[in-house]
């Protein structure tokens, strides 16, 4: 009974019954280290929520796309700037822009970000963050990248649109 009273779109967390922890409505969100990064359906901007007090914090005015969250940065695709990507610090410390191409997805890999460049047929890229320098591989082109911790998987657009797994260790 108490759960036709709750409504689904809002952000819950399950005790003995549902209890609604934001007024927001989350279209995507990442946990880490005890609060939750989600972009807010109606704006597109990014929060953090604290969950230890329920507090929602505004990380940017930036309109956002995918995000993934990797130690204390967000990465995330910045709809304000024809989805390239971008790098935010939880702390909103540090805010820059990492590509100058368009990103269709994007994964965190060690120390480089593999992404689909859209400015380039899709193929696939990766951003090495130390050298700051981008290698592009041009026998692999897709849409949807994602990974666990062993390998990355894509739709690949050449082969009608089949999924493909690759080892990470392939990538050299």
């Amino acid at each position: 009974d108490n759960l036709n009273n709750v409504e689904n779109k809002n952000l819950l967390r399950f005790k003995e019954i549902f209890d609604k922890i934001s007024d927001y409505t989350p279209l995507n969100f990442s946990y880490q280290n005890g609060f939750l990064y989600f972009t807010n359906l109606e704006n597109n901007h990014i929060y953090s929520l604290d969950l230890k007090t329920n507090k929602a914090e505004l990380l940017s005015n930036n309109k956002v796309g995918n995000f993934l969250v990797s130690n204390k940065f967000i990465i995330y695709q910045n709809l304000n700037d024809n989805s390239k990507l971008y790098a935010l610090k939880t702390d909103k410390t540090h805010n820059v822009k990492l590509t100058d191409t368009s990103v269709e997805s994007f994964i965190a890999l060690n120390n480089e970000i593999l992404f689909f460049d859209a400015n380039n047929n899709n193929i696939l890229s990766a951003l090495n963050l130390l050298t700051e320098t981008i290698e592009s591989y041009n026998n692999i082109v897709g849409h949807n990248l994602k990974s666990d911790s062993r390998n990355i998987y894509f739709v690949s657009s050449e082969s009608l649109n089949k999924l493909y797994s690759l080892n990470r260790d392939d990538l050299t």
